[in-house]
């Protein structure tokens, strides 16, 4: 309806200005849905339902074009030769990267953790997926500032449910574990890379995370 029957009354980089929250925080959420091209089978929910309409190439590639469609003046339309990489021929993250990492405690907010306490399984796991793509906009040198709200998310992951009505089946759950380690597996990663002194101060949060994986004990 935009594009078609009202292009020449709205303003796209008009429209991104006034709502510019709302639609990053969809396109981001878009990025944590299965995609077969890239995700392992052990990333993936199991359920058709949970495709995303989009690729994650194409997300990427809106990212990086809003970015240029917000800060256009009009007098140039924003192109996809713009939001490409010359080098790699792929969707330029680092454009987009400066537009999510600005908004990145926002995001980190009003979708993992939002949706992790108010939605069904099959977002729960996609809020956590959706986090993983996050941390690729993450610059280094703020992570630290981060470690309490994504090693809540992780921690909420790693926790077996309590209650009968909130159940998991054995094989959602180890894909769930699966996608939240190598999660906090990466965020460790940008953190040391920045100063590993960080992840000592945390390291035993970081183990009573993971202690569900050694955890053996039978019932």
């Amino acid at each position: 309806f935009t594009a078609k029957i009202c292009l020449l009354e709205v303003n796209l980089s008009e429209i991104l200005r006034q709502k510019e929250l709302t639609v990053l925080k969809s396109l981001v959420w878009e990025l944590g849905g299965d995609d077969l091209e890239h995700d392992r089978k052990e990333e993936v929910y199991g359920d058709s339902a949970n495709f995303s309409n989009f690729a994650r190439k194409d997300v990427l590639l809106a990212l990086a074009k809003g970015v240029l469609l917000k800060s256009d003046s009009g007098s140039t339309p924003a192109s996809k030769h713009d939001s490409i990489d010359s080098t790699s021929g792929l969707p330029s993250i680092k454009s987009a990267a400066s537009w999510v990492a600005p908004n990145f405690m926002y995001l980190l907010v009003n979708i993992v953790l939002y949706k992790w306490h108010t939605k069904s399984n099959r977002e729960r796991f996609q809020s956590i997926k959706c986090l993983k793509e996050m941390l690729r906009f993450l610059p280094s040198q703020d992570s630290p500032r981060y470690m309490p709200q994504i090693m809540s998310a992780v921690n909420n992951a790693m926790t077996s449910p309590s209650s009968p009505s909130d159940l998991l089946d054995s094989d959602y759950f180890s894909k769930l574990c699966l996608v939240a380690v190598t999660t906090l597996f990466d965020f460790i990663k940008i953190v040391t890379s920045h100063d590993s002194t960080e992840v000592g101060e945390n390291l035993v949060s970081i183990v009573v995370t993971l202690y569900p994986l050694f955890d053996t004990t039978e019932d």
